[in-house]
């Protein structure tokens, strides 16, 4: 804990330096805490990005689009960069809704597979869903790493672990 207390310190030390003193840094900053500087200016968290992404929302415009989409991805065809509108007008809600389970799945796999780890997968999950509403990405990569797992490595997780296992 005295570890991570002193590179705190330090960290901001630095980073209140930089941002006072380099109008590089001045800006990085600016830019990478957008939202709590229009807090502490405005009064209100936003930023531009997020003031953009409200005038995203795309849907279907038929039954056909609605149910099975329009199979358009690629070069922002819709000008949308909302995670669920571009999933939903690619593959319509049936293909959405198989995409998000295989999501489900593989957080529910997971923590009943490792159930020390349980908070984590729940975390992968709820992420998938909330990191949607911002651009249509996937965490699949990380779930990949867990489906690599020998027998044996799996043994050694389980044996090694640092978290208690839920009950």
């Amino acid at each position: 804990m005295g570890i991570f207390v002193a590179f705190a310190v330090i960290g901001f030390g630095l980073g209140t330096y930089l941002y006072n003193t380099d109008p590089y840094y001045h800006e990085i900053f600016r830019f990478a805490f957008e939202g709590f500087f229009n807090l502490a200016e405005k009064g209100e968290f936003s930023t531009s990005s997020s003031d953009i992404l409200q005038t995203m929302w795309v849907w279907p415009k038929d039954n056909f689009g609605w149910i099975i989409g329009t199979g358009l991805y690629e070069n922002w065809v819709y000008g949308s960069d909302i995670g669920y509108c571009r999933l939903i007008l690619y593959s319509g809600v049936v293909g959405f809704s198989i995409f998000a389970l295989m999501f489900v799945f593989l957080a529910y796999g997971f923590m009943e597979k490792y159930p020390e780890y349980r908070l984590m997968f729940l975390a992968f999950g709820a992420m998938t869903f909330i990191i949607w509403f911002k651009v249509s990405t996937d965490i699949l990569m990380i779930y990949t790493f867990f489906l690599w797992l020998t027998p044996e490595e799996e043994e050694y997780i389980h044996a090694h672990s640092i978290a208690p296992i839920a009950a």
